[in-house]
């Protein structure tokens, strides 16, 4: 006698449950022969109405269809069961995988078009020009950033999401599907939006959130959420998932060239110290949250070089993100030198955020490697 069958109302009954004669119908079988394959414990436990009427799930028409294609491939009824637990080890693992959401902050520099396609939601951060609070990659990118700063002579700020604002976001996504949340952030050695992603995640009880910080400062977070994206594609568990992007966090490196340094210095024109550094583009690099000076190149030209080097020097290149901020001919020029030098790394070509170009320069070339 089987158990553990669970009844439920028919008014309630979902409309992705089918009756017996239903199933039937669309698989074009008997339900005679449905009901033999749940006696032989082909089909696990069938929900049932009060009234018992048996009622299948989509999971449950597809363990049939498999059970047929077998049955016509001619395996015994031991075979069948073997393969049928590989199948519904593969079919749970499709559900969970469905389940599972990447999000990330608009400082990975991700346009929200890419991010829909591969599966990855964003997070804007805040931008204050003036009395304006604008969300980065929504109501300004980089290129508008640059306009309005030298039409209005403003100073631009930046800000993290507010706790409230990530809460929302986790429960938006848990809302539409997710049970478990990979949540990438910008270093936190240089922002507080990793903290505070923790400080919501620690009131989400009905669903699990991960946070990550991705110690990075712009398409590094990019390359770790489009690898696990790729990853929930392919049918990697969760905590598979989690383990590869640690991994990939030793392994990624990126570098910068500021085409200006006001935004460090500051505006002033007549400070001599600003002049002394206009004179040369510095080169920076980060490596696990860490930003230093790696050169001073001393036009574009050298700085696209120091870029090219510092690509060298790293081992066995997947993936390289070239990155802009107003500077897409620079970026176009260089995508075209590497692709020539890493002919089997897969190679983009991305715009930074406007958040960075805040902070930073208007104008940013960099890579992003793993």
């Amino acid at each position: 006698m089987r158990t553990g069958k669970r009844y439920i109302k028919v008014e309630n009954r979902r409309k992705d449950l089918f009756k017996i004669k239903q199933v039937a119908e669309i698989l074009n079988t008997t339900p005679r022969t449905i009901r033999y394959y749940e006696q032989i414990d082909l089909l696990p436990k069938v929900k049932r109405t009060q009234g018992k009427m048996r009622l299948y799930t989509n999971s449950d028409m597809e363990l049939i269809k498999e059970i047929k294609r077998l049955q016509n491939e001619g395996l015994s009824l031991d075979e069948i069961k073997i393969e049928l637990y590989k199948f519904q080890q593969n079919l749970l693992l499709n559900q969970e995988n469905n389940k599972i959401k990447i999000l990330v902050d608009s400082t990975a520099s991700i346009p929200f078009d890419l991010a829909r396609q591969n599966g990855i939601e964003i997070i804007p951060l805040h931008i204050k020009l003036g009395k304006e609070d604008l969300l980065d990659g929504l109501d300004i990118n980089a290129e508008q950033l640059k306009q309005r700063v030298e039409e209005g002579r403003l100073q631009p700020e930046s800000s993290p999401p507010t706790e409230e604002e990530f809460i929302e976001m986790y429960h938006r996504l848990y809302e539409a599907g997710a049970e478990k949340i990979i949540s990438i952030h910008l270093s936190e050695k240089i922002s507080n939006s990793v903290k505070i992603a923790r400080k919501a995640a620690a009131f989400i009880k009905d669903f699990e959130v991960q946070v990550v910080d991705s110690g990075s400062m712009a398409a590094g977070t990019a390359l770790l959420a489009f690898t696990a994206a790729a990853n929930i594609a392919n049918k990697i568990k969760f905590t598979e998932i989690l383990y590869e992007i640690e991994e990939l966090k030793k392994k990624k490196n990126e570098a910068i060239v500021l085409n200006s340094v006001e935004k460090i210095m500051g505006q002033e024109k007549d400070n001599n110290l600003l002049k002394m550094f206009l004179s040369f583009k510095p080169v920076l690099t980060m490596k696990e949250g860490n930003l230093s000076l790696r050169s001073r190149a001393k036009n574009m030209e050298e700085a696209e070089a120091q870029l090219i080097s510092f690509c060298k020097e790293q081992k066995d290149l997947s993936h390289i993100i070239v990155l802009n901020s107003n500077m897409l001919k620079y970026a176009e020029h260089l995508l075209v030198k590497l692709e020539k030098v890493f002919r089997e790394a897969k190679i983009i070509i991305l715009p930074y955020s406007s958040v960075l170009a805040a902070n930073l320069a208007n104008e940013l070339l960099g890579v992003a490697v793993c």
